[in-house]
Protein backbone atom coordinates (compact mmCIF):
# COMPACT_ATOMS: atom_id res chain seq x y z
CA UNK A 1 0.00 0.00 0.00
CA UNK A 2 1.23 3.54 -0.82
CA UNK A 3 1.68 5.79 1.75
CA UNK A 4 -1.69 7.95 2.88
CA UNK A 5 -1.66 11.02 3.67
CA UNK A 6 -4.01 11.99 6.76
CA UNK A 7 -6.63 14.51 4.90
CA UNK A 8 -10.24 13.90 5.18
CA UNK A 9 -10.42 13.03 1.47
CA UNK A 10 -7.83 10.63 1.58
CA UNK A 11 -9.49 8.85 4.68
CA UNK A 12 -13.15 9.04 2.96
CA UNK A 13 -11.68 7.65 -0.40
CA UNK A 14 -9.79 5.09 1.30
CA UNK A 15 -12.60 3.78 3.45
CA UNK A 16 -14.92 4.17 -0.40
CA UNK A 17 -12.63 1.45 -1.20
CA UNK A 18 -12.96 -0.69 0.85
CA UNK A 19 -16.34 -0.77 1.24
CA UNK A 20 -16.50 -1.02 -2.20
CA UNK A 21 -14.28 -4.10 -2.22
CA UNK A 22 -15.91 -5.87 0.88
CA UNK A 23 -19.35 -5.79 -1.00
CA UNK A 24 -17.53 -7.13 -4.02
CA UNK A 25 -16.09 -9.90 -1.92
CA UNK A 26 -19.60 -11.32 -0.46
CA UNK A 27 -21.18 -11.05 -4.13
CA UNK A 28 -18.33 -11.74 -6.15
CA UNK A 29 -15.31 -14.55 -6.82
CA UNK A 30 -11.99 -13.49 -6.36
CA UNK A 31 -10.83 -13.51 -10.34
CA UNK A 32 -14.33 -11.83 -10.80
CA UNK A 33 -13.44 -8.10 -9.07
CA UNK A 34 -11.71 -5.67 -11.24
CA UNK A 35 -10.52 -2.27 -10.46
CA UNK A 36 -12.72 -0.72 -12.71
CA UNK A 37 -15.96 -1.79 -11.10
CA UNK A 38 -14.46 -1.31 -7.88
CA UNK A 39 -13.84 1.79 -8.52
CA UNK A 40 -17.44 2.82 -9.95
CA UNK A 41 -19.16 1.04 -6.97
CA UNK A 42 -16.50 3.05 -4.34
CA UNK A 43 -17.89 6.54 -6.69
CA UNK A 44 -14.04 7.16 -7.56
CA UNK A 45 -11.96 7.08 -11.25
CA UNK A 46 -9.39 4.09 -11.82
CA UNK A 47 -6.10 6.89 -11.33
CA UNK A 48 -7.85 7.57 -7.87
CA UNK A 49 -7.38 3.96 -7.19
CA UNK A 50 -3.99 3.92 -7.83
CA UNK A 51 -3.01 6.75 -6.07
CA UNK A 52 -3.73 4.42 -3.26
CA UNK A 53 -3.06 1.18 -3.87
CA UNK A 54 -0.45 -0.42 -6.31
CA UNK A 55 -3.04 -3.24 -7.40
CA UNK A 56 -5.82 -5.08 -6.42
CA UNK A 57 -3.28 -7.43 -4.85
CA UNK A 58 -2.33 -4.38 -2.26
CA UNK A 59 -5.54 -3.95 -1.48
CA UNK A 60 -5.95 -7.42 -0.68
CA UNK A 61 -2.94 -7.76 1.04
CA UNK A 62 -4.37 -4.89 3.37
CA UNK A 63 -7.12 -7.35 4.50
CA UNK A 64 -4.89 -10.71 4.42
CA UNK A 65 -2.61 -8.50 6.98
CA UNK A 66 -5.90 -7.79 9.21
CA UNK A 67 -6.85 -11.54 9.15
CA UNK A 68 -3.01 -12.44 10.00
CA UNK A 69 -3.38 -9.39 13.11
CA UNK A 70 -6.08 -11.41 14.68
CA UNK A 71 -4.18 -14.26 15.46
CA UNK A 72 -1.19 -11.81 16.14
CA UNK A 73 -2.82 -10.79 19.19
CA UNK A 74 -4.18 -13.87 20.30
CA UNK A 75 -2.79 -15.38 24.08
CA UNK A 76 -1.39 -18.39 22.68
CA UNK A 77 1.65 -16.33 20.80
CA UNK A 78 2.76 -15.31 24.44
CA UNK A 79 2.64 -18.61 26.18
CA UNK A 80 4.47 -21.48 25.69
CA UNK A 81 1.18 -23.20 26.50
CA UNK A 82 0.25 -27.18 25.68
CA UNK A 83 -1.00 -27.88 22.02
CA UNK A 84 -4.48 -27.66 23.32
CA UNK A 85 -4.22 -24.82 24.30
CA UNK A 86 -3.01 -22.82 21.65
CA UNK A 87 -5.38 -25.12 19.75
CA UNK A 88 -8.28 -24.28 21.27
CA UNK A 89 -7.09 -20.36 21.16
CA UNK A 90 -6.66 -20.50 17.80
CA UNK A 91 -10.45 -21.61 17.03
CA UNK A 92 -11.57 -18.89 19.40
CA UNK A 93 -9.76 -16.53 16.94
CA UNK A 94 -11.52 -18.17 14.33
CA UNK A 95 -14.75 -17.86 15.71
CA UNK A 96 -14.26 -14.33 16.15
CA UNK A 97 -13.87 -13.62 12.25
CA UNK A 98 -16.35 -11.68 10.53
CA UNK A 99 -18.10 -12.51 7.33
CA UNK A 100 -16.32 -10.70 5.36
CA UNK A 101 -12.96 -12.86 6.89
CA UNK A 102 -14.79 -15.73 6.46
CA UNK A 103 -15.51 -15.54 2.36
CA UNK A 104 -11.69 -14.81 2.40
CA UNK A 105 -10.64 -18.26 4.35
CA UNK A 106 -13.24 -20.36 2.76
CA UNK A 107 -14.74 -19.88 -0.25
CA UNK A 108 -12.89 -21.73 -2.68
CA UNK A 109 -13.33 -18.54 -5.19
CA UNK A 110 -10.70 -16.62 -2.36
CA UNK A 111 -8.34 -19.40 -2.55
CA UNK A 112 -5.35 -17.36 -3.49
CA UNK A 113 -6.28 -15.29 -0.47
CA UNK A 114 -6.85 -18.00 1.62
CA UNK A 115 -2.81 -19.82 0.73
CA UNK A 116 -1.60 -16.65 1.19
CA UNK A 117 -2.88 -15.87 5.12
CA UNK A 118 -1.78 -19.39 5.30
CA UNK A 119 2.01 -18.41 4.37
CA UNK A 120 1.70 -14.96 6.23
CA UNK A 121 0.48 -17.12 9.39
CA UNK A 122 3.32 -19.65 9.41
CA UNK A 123 5.56 -16.80 8.57
CA UNK A 124 4.35 -14.67 12.41
CA UNK A 125 4.39 -18.21 14.17
CA UNK A 126 8.19 -17.96 12.99
CA UNK A 127 8.78 -14.80 13.90
CA UNK A 128 6.88 -15.01 17.64
CA UNK A 129 9.62 -18.13 18.44
CA UNK A 130 8.12 -21.42 17.16
CA UNK A 131 11.01 -22.71 15.68
CA UNK A 132 10.51 -25.59 13.72
CA UNK A 133 13.93 -26.66 12.51
CA UNK A 134 13.20 -28.13 9.56
CA UNK A 135 14.85 -27.95 6.02
CA UNK A 136 13.03 -24.97 3.52
CA UNK A 137 12.24 -27.93 1.57
CA UNK A 138 9.59 -28.96 3.76
CA UNK A 139 7.99 -25.46 4.50
CA UNK A 140 5.37 -25.67 2.17
CA UNK A 141 4.66 -29.07 3.76
CA UNK A 142 4.54 -27.63 7.41
CA UNK A 143 2.42 -24.54 6.19
CA UNK A 144 0.03 -27.45 4.93
CA UNK A 145 -0.04 -29.07 8.20
CA UNK A 146 0.13 -26.06 10.28
CA UNK A 147 -3.07 -24.85 8.96
CA UNK A 148 -4.95 -27.98 9.72
CA UNK A 149 -7.54 -26.01 11.90
CA UNK A 150 -8.01 -23.51 9.61
CA UNK A 151 -9.24 -26.02 7.27
CA UNK A 152 -11.40 -27.63 10.12
CA UNK A 153 -12.77 -24.22 10.32
CA UNK A 154 -13.45 -24.43 6.37
CA UNK A 155 -14.91 -27.63 6.26
CA UNK A 156 -17.48 -26.95 9.37
CA UNK A 157 -18.45 -23.87 7.33
CA UNK A 158 -18.79 -25.72 4.04
CA UNK A 159 -21.16 -27.94 5.78
CA UNK A 160 -23.57 -25.28 7.50
CA UNK A 161 -21.83 -25.15 11.21
CA UNK A 162 -23.71 -28.34 12.19
CA UNK A 163 -21.50 -28.80 15.02
CA UNK A 164 -21.32 -25.85 17.50
CA UNK A 165 -18.45 -24.16 18.31
CA UNK A 166 -17.27 -25.95 20.79
CA UNK A 167 -17.77 -29.14 19.60
CA UNK A 168 -15.69 -28.58 16.42
CA UNK A 169 -13.34 -27.14 18.95
CA UNK A 170 -13.36 -30.42 21.44
CA UNK A 171 -13.09 -32.70 18.09
CA UNK A 172 -10.08 -30.62 16.74
CA UNK A 173 -8.04 -30.91 19.71
CA UNK A 174 -9.15 -34.39 19.93
CA UNK A 175 -7.84 -35.25 16.77
CA UNK A 176 -4.85 -32.86 16.54
CA UNK A 177 -3.71 -33.45 19.92
CA UNK A 178 -4.92 -36.71 21.05
CA UNK A 179 -4.50 -38.12 17.53
CA UNK A 180 -6.69 -39.73 15.68
CA UNK A 181 -6.73 -43.68 16.63
CA UNK A 182 -7.42 -42.30 20.42
CA UNK A 183 -10.76 -39.90 19.09
CA UNK A 184 -12.17 -42.76 17.34
CA UNK A 185 -11.37 -45.35 20.14
CA UNK A 186 -13.23 -42.86 22.57
CA UNK A 187 -16.07 -42.33 19.70
CA UNK A 188 -16.79 -46.68 20.10
CA UNK A 189 -16.95 -46.61 23.85
CA UNK A 190 -19.27 -43.58 24.02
Amino acid sequence: MKPQSADLRTIRTHKAIRSALETMILTKDFNCITVKELAEIAGINRKTFYLHYDSLDDLFGELEDEIVDEFAQSDHLKTTESNETVTRDFFRVLFRQPELHKRLICSPGYFPVFRRVQVKLFRMYKEHGFDFALPPEYESLLIAYFCTSITFYQQWVTDGQKLTPQELTDFAVALLCDGLIERIAVGKHQ
